[in-house]
């Protein structure tokens, strides 16, 4: 669970405790702090969020089982997702008062118990429950949608190119849809480009906003590969030995010549063993 930040300016791990009452320098204002101090949810023993179990099981069990730190800069964009869809959700008294609260359904929760096979004995099954909330359903469309703060780099990617093969985005929309609305003939994304140019428009023919029809993944796929992800984070916890991660799940950049999740996206690189070994 995060626990404090990583000072930027002495590069200290510091409690929370520390930048509220005793820090003299304040790298930032103090309600800018508060705001980025309170987004980790936390987690609940056997149950798995679908976000979460889409990330690496040694991340995840890092996350789960350990104290970590991080630069508040980098929980910035995180705090403007959930901001964004905080102000979203905001609107479900309008779409009340507007008589359509049974069509579009939003921020809808779902919890579902799926068994793996965990231990020595492969006849012995564990349950543990799969977790998740949905953006917006809209019942007369038979639409799912997601809203998300993206890159130009990814919707332009996804748009025009149709390349998902890296992306877990289809994974975690399918995984709403198969557990909580079967009946999904449409599933798309509604994202916001957060470093839009004005010559995007004549050069890629993007908006700040762009719409994204995602792909659907048949049914006994989708189920498979929850088994397989929950089975890999389940088999994490149990042991206290998660796999390594994998070269793509660490993103490497050739350009760069580094593992651009562990240098920059990672919450939990300090105290992996895997990058501080490579380091």
């Amino acid at each position: 669970m995060l626990k404090g930040f990583t000072c930027p300016k002495s590069g200290r791990n510091e409690p929370f405790e520390f930048c509220w009452s005793k820090c003299m320098n304040h790298c930032k204002p103090l309600p800018v702090l508060l705001a980025l101090a309170h987004q980790d949810r936390g987690s609940e023993e056997n149950v798995y969020h679908v976000t979460e179990i889409l990330n690496p099981p040694q991340q995840v069990y890092l996350k789960r089982n350990n104290p970590y730190y991080m630069q508040p800069d980098s929980l910035i964009d995180m705090n403007i997702g959930s901001a964004w869809h905080s102000k979203l959700e905001e609107t479900k008294k309008y779409i009340k008062e507007l008589g359509l609260e049974d069509d579009y359904l939003m921020e809808q929760n779902f919890i579902e118990p799926i068994a793996v096979k965990v231990f020595k004995d492969p006849k012995e099954d564990m349950v543990v429950m799969l977790s998740g909330t949905s953006d917006l359903y809209v019942r007369s469309t038979k639409t799912l949608f997601d809203y998300k703060i993206m890159k130009y780099f990814y919707s332009f990617k996804y748009l025009s190119e149709q390349k998902w093969d890296d992306s877990p985005i289809p994974w975690q929309l399918n995984i709403y849809r198969v557990y909580q609305y079967p009946e999904v003939e449409d599933i798309k994304i509604f994202c916001y480009l957060k470093d839009y140019k004005l010559n995007m428009k004549e050069k890629y023919d993007l908006d700040p906003t762009e719409t994204l029809h995602v792909p659907m993944i048949p049914d006994d796929k989708v189920k498979k590969r929850v088994v397989e992800l929950l089975t890999e984070h389940v088999t994490a916890q149990m042991t206290g030995k998660p796999r390594p991660c994998t070269e793509e799940e660490r993103w490497w950049n050739d350009r760069e010549k580094k593992y651009l999740r562990c240098e920059h996206y990672c919450s939990v690189r300090d105290i992996c063993s895997q990058h501080q070994e490579e380091k």
